[in-house]
């Protein structure tokens, strides 16, 4: 039967295969895929290497080409790079899966086997002198602001912190993640380096990154470490996100089925659960055991700024903005499983009400993106609509300050929505908390039962049902901003991830008591 589910010898036989690889990388993510396959090219010996290399697997005519290049080339090091740079895309774009391999295999061989050498003397004598906390140790495919977050405090009050990274950080993001951890190892994205690292790092935790489609390299994690305990955070849950059919008709059946098997190991194997639900919930789901955390992407006070001069004040108009990524209009994204792609509906029904809104894209994604042709109209129909780049975490909430409203809001089409109840009403998402820092009251869809119930309990913002976008003009500016900014501090003071960073220092204490006690 076509999608028929896999039976567990199945699954089984896919994890091994996957976890054991020699290339390739442990993510199915097309972009993070890319990324765990190339190192930073700012370094020249590994544009170098990718270079000769490519030279042996190239057609002749294209490999003499670059070696001619290479040479006029060889006093101008940012000229080799940018070769470099173009022998990628032209790999990537004829699919020389020849090269990625052997160009993988020489890169571990020659950088990263040294590399790791030293990573783990550094966490291993952390670890060993016993002279902070903890040692932590996070495991991610892509560098999440929370973990960044959860890091500086876990800094911050005595842990030394260290990051295992399948892909690489983005320039935008380097200098916030550097500040963040006391070392970073980055690139691991060949399976069987990735197990020997976890094999080589003795820390008191390993606190892994679950990201959907991703999470056999967590169990992978959780089999291959030493004495270490593994605390799993989960960002979206994919037996939450939606059922099993629904997922398969977008996603490879294969992975959805590896995917939710890996899920519930390691709610049932690893020694502590993070995650973005209320509590409750996920004890109604999974029972008593392991131990959970909810952990949000809770303010930092650093980033935190106020700003009572508003664009607004200058004409009048209220001034709207949206801070992440946005979801394509493609056949990947369906609006059965990804709502959020009708955001453009969403603006354009409050921009005919005179409001203006800004978007500032995630620092990880492109404004170039395909799918996104809806929005880009958008910016060319209303002046008061505008695309703009991301910026970094630490800096954003200072430049979106002077908005008078932070969106989280999408035109819903509730009858049409194949996500989970728990998925819908119980989820909340980062950007709540991003509004936060800049002090602006937020507007959220009326569905998103605990993000509303939150904004609304605290007096931060207001529930907005889709069906109520159109005429929402009134409620709007009517709503008391100046007493929403006054709960908002409030909220941060109460809030902030300098608090909240003890009740997860509380979980590792509870998930090691040997070295917490």
């Amino acid at each position: 039967m076509q999608n028929a589910p896999l039976t567990g010898q199945e699954i089984e036989a896919l994890y091994q295969s996957l976890s054991k690889s020699r290339t390739g990388v442990v993510t199915h993510s097309a972009a993070i895929a890319k990324a765990g396959t190339i190192p930073p090219l700012a370094n020249l010996n590994h544009a170098i290497l990718i270079a000769d290399e490519f030279s042996r697997h190239a057609p002749p005519e294209i490999a003499i080409k670059v070696a001619g290049a290479l040479k006029q080339a060889t006093t101008n090091p940012q000229t080799v790079i940018d070769i470099a740079r173009y022998i990628l895309a032209f790999a990537a774009e004829h699919n020389m899966t020849a090269f990625y391999d052997a160009y993988t295999d020489k890169y571990y061989q020659r950088y990263l086997a040294l590399r790791l050498e030293q990573f783990a003397a550094t966490v291993n004598d952390a670890h060993a002198l016993k002279a902070s906390a903890g040692t932590i140790v996070f495991v991610a495919n892509t560098a999440f602001m929370l973990i960044a977050r959860e890091a500086l405090y876990l800094r911050r009050n005595g842990f030394k912190v260290f990051l295992v990274l399948v892909g690489g950080i983005p320039d935008n993001l380097a200098r916030l993640f550097r500040i963040c951890f006391d070392d970073i190892l980055e690139y691991v994205g060949n399976p069987e380096f990735l197990r020997r690292a976890i094999m080589a790092l003795e820390p008191d935790i390993f606190h892994v990154q679950c990201w959907m489609w991703s999470y056999h390299v967590a169990r992978m994690i959780c089999e291959s470490k030493r004495n270490a305990k593994c605390v799993c955070e989960f960002y979206d849950i994919t037996s939450i996100y939606a059922a099993r059919n629904e997922l398969a008709a977008v996603w490879s059946p294969k992975i959805v089925d590896l995917d939710i098997a890996c899920e519930k190991w390691l709610f049932q194997h690893a020694d502590a659960i993070v995650h973005r639900f209320p509590e409750p919930v996920i004890a109604e789901l999974y029972g008593a055991e392991p131990l959970q955390l909810e952990m949000q992407m809770y303010p930092c006070p650093e980033y935190v700024s106020y700003n009572n001069e508003k664009l607004s004040s200058e004409d009048g108009i209220l001034r709207m903005v949206y801070a992440g990524g946005l979801v394509p209009k493609t056949d990947a994204h369906p609006e059965s499983l990804f709502p959020e792609r009708n955001h453009a509906e969403a603006f354009r029904k409050l921009l005919e009400q005179g409001f203006g809104i800004d978007i500032f894209m995630s620092p990880f994604r492109s404004l170039q993106e395909s799918g996104l042709d809806a929005l880009h109209e958008l910016t060319r129909e209303f002046p008061l609509f505008r695309m703009l780049p991301g910026e970094a975490p630490d800096k954003l909430a200072g430049i979106i300050s002077a908005y008078d409203f932070g969106l989280i809001l999408t035109d819903m089409d509730i009858s049409k929505n194949r996500n989970t109840v728990h998925q819908l009403k119980s989820a909340a998402g980062t950007k709540l908390f991003i509004y936060a820092e800049a002090g602006i009251p937020v507007i959220v869809n009326a569905e998103y039962e605990y993000m509303t119930s939150i904004v609304e309990r605290h007096g931060i913002g207001f529930g907005l049902p889709s069906q109520d976008i159109a005429t929402a003009g009134p409620r709007i500016r009517a709503f008391d901003r100046a007493e929403a900014q006054e709960n908002i501090r409030r909220f941060n003071s109460e809030n902030g991830m300098d608090t909240h960073i003890h009740r997860l220092i509380s979980l590792y204490r509870k998930a090691a008591p040997n070295r917490h006690g």
